[in-house]
């Protein structure tokens, strides 16, 4: 077995300005860069749950955890039970969690204050979080996510007008979609619930093509229908896909009364309106 054997018997040592140290047996982590890394690392907390908060969802990717505790009307709010078994499982598994890289964040409706809502000891709260290379802030906005795009797509602009004004042709650097496109279209589904943004981003497209960093003009609008089918067919066709609990529920009935066959979320909100799976349902169908 090679994960078996990549894990038994390793050991590791240090070179540092031509001196080297001697082999040290290891018997914990694994090497920064390895692809199985965060693999094995998720089979390790396989069984970290949240049991005793209900309505709780626990998000896992490899050492980077999330937890969602909802507070509805007239319920409590459960958020330090929630963290105070978290600790719990860490500390009996030899994991302790580092508090100090804890972040906290609420997300409100209008009109509400976050002063309603306790801050969790040793937990720094926060107006806005990055997840998995986006930021997420508590006005349900992408501004700040946006604008670090942003940053990086004028250093690669930066970096082809300069081989332009060296004698590169536009042919030769048609870098526009691999470096530029690819960094303001990641977490296009997730981003899209915020129309401001893609306002924003098509702005941003439009002005590549009048300065001729492209030659055609490129519709944010279309690539995001593209990503979402994309990703809206992958996720009907596999049962096990982390999205599939936000498909709407076939209804259970033995008479077919009407042709929508499915229960579609209340909506009240544009921004509910515009996120992933209702853009799919309402837009696309």
């Amino acid at each position: 077995n090679w994960y078996l054997k990549f894990l038994k018997d390793r050991r590791q040592r240090i070179v540092f300005q031509g001196t080297t140290c001697k082999w040290k047996d290891i018997n914990k982590g694994v090497m920064q860069g390895t692809v199985t890394g965060p693999h094995f690392f998720n089979l390790f907390i396989n069984d970290l749950e949240i049991k005793n908060c209900s309505n709780t969802r626990l998000v896992k990717f490899a050492d980077d955890s999330s937890l969602l505790v909802p507070i509805l009307k007239n319920t409590q709010d459960c958020s330090s039970k929630a963290i105070d078994e978290f600790k719990d499982w860490s500390e009996s598994n030899s994991l302790p969690l580092n508090e100090g890289k804890c972040k906290e964040m609420i997300i409100l409706k209008k009109g509400r204050s976050e002063d309603c809502v306790s801050p969790i000891d040793g937990f720094e709260r926060h107006s806005s979080l990055e997840i998995l290379g986006l930021t997420f802030e508590m006005t349900s906005r992408f501004e700040k996510c946006v604008k670090k795009k942003l940053v990086k797509a004028n250093k690669c602009l930066f970096v082809i007008r300069k081989l332009r004004n060296e004698g590169y042709s536009q042919d030769e650097l048609d870098l526009c979609r691999s470096l530029v496109l690819s960094q303001l279209t990641y977490g296009l589904s997730v981003i899209a619930a915020s129309p401001p943004e893609l306002t924003t981003i098509q702005n941003v497209l439009t002005r590549c093509y009048k300065r001729r960093y492209t030659s055609e003009q490129i519709d944010i609008n279309i690539l995001l229908e593209q990503t979402d089918r994309k990703l809206f067919e992958k996720l009907c066709k596999q049962n096990n896909h982390p999205l599939r609990e936000i498909c709407p529920k076939i209804k259970e009935y033995t008479v077919k009364l009407r042709t929508q066959e499915a229960l579609w979320p209340n909506i009240s909100t544009e921004r509910f309106k515009n996120s992933f799976i209702n853009r799919c349902i309402l837009r696309y169908n």
